[in-house]
């Protein structure tokens, strides 16, 4: 049989061991998924959320490097909903910092009204139950709008 090559490093984590010992250890399919949910995957998660929950914006930051990197045209990012213009501001700050300032047109918008009225079905939320109000994320106006 060929080895096939891969472009990724084949050296396994040391912690792979310690899995199939476990694995070995732990009789039946349903301890090892007990095993696996509560002292590998939770820790995981709460890791993963402390890491990256406090700070949502690093999709964007990514979607514009990306566009830097692979696109030599001009382009616009379209954000609804600016609210109180947080991200607005945190959009001119990446595009500076990114030196894309004379390819990025950041464009905003918002009604500053909140979340309209649901008129249909597929208005609700069916997963969580927490649909929105009326009115609900209301921006505030800080000037001419």
């Amino acid at each position: 049989m060929q080895e096939v090559e891969t472009s990724y490093p084949s050296d396994k984590s040391p912690l792979i061991r310690v899995l199939r010992l476990f694995s070995v250890l732990l009789p039946g399919e349903y301890l090892k998924t007990a095993f696996y949910l509560n002292f590998i995957d939770l820790p995981r998660r709460l890791i993963r959320q402390a890491l990256f929950s406090f700070y949502r914006y690093d999709h964007v930051y990514a979607v514009l490097k990306e566009f830097a990197k692979h696109c030599a045209e001009p382009f616009s990012v379209l954000e609804f909903g600016t609210s109180d213009g947080y991200s607005f501001i945190k959009l001119l700050y990446a595009t500076r910092y990114l030196k894309l300032t004379d390819r990025v047109i950041v464009h905003t918008f918002d009604s500053f009204e909140g979340m309209p009225t649901a008129v249909d079905v597929t208005d609700k939320e069916w997963t969580s139950g927490d649909d929105w109000r009326t009115g609900q994320l209301a921006g505030q106006a800080t000037g001419n709008h």
